[in-house]
């Protein structure tokens, strides 16, 4: 794993932001989002490559939600806001690719989103955004005016 909350792409992780944590979730949708709005480039197709056959290789209903960079396991319940985040990792990068690469079963991360429960409780807003904003994309109803 090779994503970390606060981090240069050109070097290490900044002290104390060493480990893929929930707010990491956000960097890998903005490197979807990339994708979409400005077609991105080989390294976005890479990079979400690595992510999620990283999660694959955990398994697709079994991976956990913070990890150290070298792929450890920190926390191993399994976040709604991470199975959205592959979701939509996986429509915008490969289903919007030129040729599919890297991760064999693209489909298992998009059955997982469209599967699991709607969030609820206290801590529902961030995972809860997350399937949403997924689940428009997924619906082909993400729309950007």
């Amino acid at each position: 794993m090779r994503a970390a909350i606060t981090a240069t792409f050109a070097g290490p992780p900044v002290a104390g932001s060493e480990n893929f944590e929930a707010e990491a979730y956000r960097a890998q949708l903005n490197l979807a989002l990339d994708r979409i709005w400005t077609g991105g480039d080989a390294w976005t197709v890479e990079e979400g490559d690595r992510l999620l056959g990283f999660f694959l290789r955990q398994g697709i209903t079994s991976y956990g939600a913070s990890f150290t960079l070298d792929g450890t396991t920190i926390s191993a319940f399994h976040e709604p806001a991470l199975v959205a985040t592959n979701g939509f990792t996986v429509l915008t990068i490969y289903m919007t690719a030129a040729a599919m690469t890297g991760v064999a079963d693209q489909t298992a991360f998009v059955n997982a989103v469209w599967n699991q429960e709607i969030v609820t409780g206290f801590t529902r807003y961030y995972p809860g955004l997350l399937d949403l904003l997924a689940l428009l994309a997924l619906g082909g109803q993400l729309r950007v005016y």
